[in-house]
């Protein structure tokens, strides 16, 4: 269940601003 969490933060993560900012420091892990 953690791991898919942890995936779905990532999604979230990458369609709202992790890719437009390029920065890795926004990532949740």
């Amino acid at each position: 269940m953690i791991t898919y969490i942890h995936t779905v933060y990532m999604y979230i993560c990458v369609y709202n601003s992790c890719l437009l900012t390029g920065s890795g420091d926004e990532w949740p892990f």
